[in-house]
């Protein structure tokens, strides 16, 4: 968009977001719908390519990050889902489910430290979450679920 289009918004004392006027702006809850429609189908192109046009004009939708992340473990291309679940704590530092889905990442590399760490901070941030409430990202696991997964991920790694 031409500069005169553009405007910023501050959403927080540390973050100045550029977002185009009403006028501009494309709902993408519809375009969303159909990369989950697309990726339940295994069209992971597909959902990919509408992902990225929807980071194109909003590039702080944490959903966007979690489908990417889930694609990209499908595909079993983990670094790329370790990026997209960075780039949601990047966003959000307080969300429980990107640190749990990203010590999991971790596991699967080897990288047992970063990801005790990670289970640890997500185990943090879901004390300050009913048990149970289901949060996004989680696949329906309630956080009481999760609290039990995240001590015993870090008990296994304690005993090796």
């Amino acid at each position: 968009l031409p500069k005169k289009h553009i405007r910023h918004e501050i959403t927080d004392k540390n973050h100045i977001v550029t977002k185009p006027p009403v006028s501009h702006r494309i709902d993408t809850s519809e375009i969303l719908d159909r990369a989950i429609k697309n990726a339940n189908k295994g069209m992971f192109e597909e959902a990919e390519v509408l992902l990225l046009d929807i980071i194109k004009v909003d590039n702080l939708n944490i959903d966007t990050y979690f489908l990417l992340a889930s694609i990209a473990e499908e595909k079993r291309d983990y670094q790329r889902a370790e990026d997209a679940i960075r780039k949601i704590i990047y966003i959000n530092p307080n969300h429980p489910i990107a640190y749990f889905r990203l010590g999991n990442l971790l596991i699967r590399s080897g990288r047992t430290e970063e990801a005790k760490k990670a289970f640890s901070t997500a185990l943090t941030l879901f004390q300050t979450v009913d048990d149970d409430t289901i949060l996004q990202g989680s696949d329906g696991m309630h956080i009481e679920r999760l609290k039990k997964i995240c001590q015993s991920m870090i008990t296994e790694i304690n005993l090796k």
